[in-house]
């Protein structure tokens, strides 16, 4: 049996480069999204900051699953996108799944880096406005502030979407799952397959979480 289970996890272990590469990718878009969005939620106007509201509600309110296929199979249902880039680019599995888990997780960062925001005290804002500083520019000091109190919830959004990614499969990605599922096809044991996947997902998570926890140790020891 022991034998069954390194034969399985040498398969499995192929679709790690695939699953962190997906994961990173969704990191870098998802912050990107999530640092824009929350900009426009507190300096842009008031309708603005309702389309933030909006997406944040479609992207965190649906199942990760469906946002994967309407990603994947939605363009092809325009004939006006036959031949075209974007269908190209929508065709591209790799890229489907990297933007379905940035604006996934980007949905969800908003609504952290949003909190952070709200949570400074309101003296510091009262301490840049008496300096003469505009809202924009008071803005640009306190968020980097925000975000380091912030970190240890931000850590457990990059382990969900590490364990998001697992959803990839069903969109022709072979990543950690992928590969459990076709070892599966060839063998027909199930519970090797997925139980070795499983403890892959389980060791990277681990492996995350200290990485995150050394990270939040050092960036925040200095914090007030």
């Amino acid at each position: 049996m022991l034998q069954d289970y390194l034969d399985a996890l040498s398969v499995i272990v192929q679709g790690i480069p695939t699953t962190l590469y997906i994961t990173f990718g969704g990191l870098v878009l998802a912050f990107i999204i999530a640092s824009f969005c929350t900009t426009v939620k507190f300096i842009a106007p008031k309708p603005f900051g309702k389309v933030v509201d909006l997406y944040v509600l479609i992207f965190s309110g649906t199942p990760l699953l469906f946002q994967y296929f309407i990603f994947y199979y939605s363009p092809t249902q325009f004939t006006s996108l036959q031949g075209t880039w974007i269908l190209e680019l929508f065709s591209n599995t790799w890229f489907v799944a990297i933007l379905t888990c940035g604006m996934n997780s980007g949905a969800y960062t908003t609504i952290i880096f949003n909190g952070a925001i709200k949570n400074i005290d309101k003296g510091q804002w009262e301490v840049c406005r008496s300096m003469g500083l505009s809202k924009f520019q008071t803005y640009k000091l306190l968020f980097p502030y925000a975000l380091r109190r912030v970190l240890p919830t931000y850590s457990n959004e990059v382990i969900l979407l590490f364990k998001g990614t697992s959803l990839v499969s069903m969109i022709t990605v072979t990543d950690i799952f992928g590969y459990a599922k076709n070892y599966y096809g060839e063998t027909y044991d199930a519970i090797t397959a997925f139980v070795a996947a499983g403890i892959v997902y389980l060791v990277i998570s681990m492996i995350l979480t200290l990485i995150l926890r050394f990270i939040e140790k050092h960036w925040l020891k200095y914090a007030i």
